[in-house]
């Protein structure tokens, strides 16, 4: 009902049985195989080969918010730049009938497109806006590239903090207002974004302490 056909990991899935279910469903995978500096890239192509001829498997994702945690590792911009491009390719070698994606925390500069190149296919952009994405589609509609781009990360949770307290109906009407916004700027509407990830189905309360 909700219309969904695509989620994105946060960790690789390996087992075909787990993506059938999506499938079954009508449901596309972005498959994260490389998030962490603490795994070596030659790791990668294990993570690949059990799921790699799936139909569920949409697009290859390598790292997330990276500019942000230095693939976790806190790693430079510099070391983590040339980590990007080294585990693209290596995905690339393993398989090239896929596109690869890479999620950046806000908007990448044109000096990084630039530097990446062809080696990522398509960026997610994780960005939180409140009621609306701002200038985000005409920032991305002026970069010089011809990459496509989607929403990897949008949303907004359902804690009320200055009422501390629940408010669905809150979230309801801002996940709303983004969607709206999104779907207008579409490719299919001949926008800059080929669509957009909700996050996400766990609310993570506990990140801001004691549930309780």
């Amino acid at each position: 009902l909700a219309g969904i056909n695509v989620l994105r990991t946060y960790e690789p899935i390996t087992d075909p049985e787990v993506l059938d279910v999506f499938w079954k469903k009508k449901i596309f995978v972005l498959n994260s195989v490389y998030l962490n500096a603490h795994t070596d890239v030659g790791a990668i192509p294990g993570k690949m080969a059990p799921v790699m001829h799936h139909p569920a498997v949409l697009m290859w994702v390598v790292g997330n918010e990276w500019n942000y945690n230095g693939f976790y590792q806190k790693l430079s911009m510099d070391a983590a730049k040339n980590l990007l491009k080294g585990a693209a390719r290596k995905v690339r070698a393993t398989d090239n009938s896929r596109p690869i994606a890479t999620v950046f925390g806000s908007v990448p500069p044109a000096w990084l497109l630039q530097f990446v190149g062809d080696d990522i296919d398509a960026w997610g952009i994780n960005q939180y806006k409140e009621l609306s994405f701002g200038g985000l589609f005409d920032q991305l509609a002026g970069l010089p590239t011809g990459k496509p781009f989607f929403l990897s990360e949008y949303g907004a949770d359902a804690f009320n903090t200055p009422a501390n307290k629940e408010d669905q109906p809150a979230q309801a009407t801002a996940v709303g207002s983004l969607t709206k916004e999104l779907v207008a700027h579409s490719s299919v509407n001949g926008g800059v974004c080929l669509g957009g990830i909700l996050f996400e189905f766990a609310d993570e309360w506990w990140k801001a302490g004691n549930p309780e």
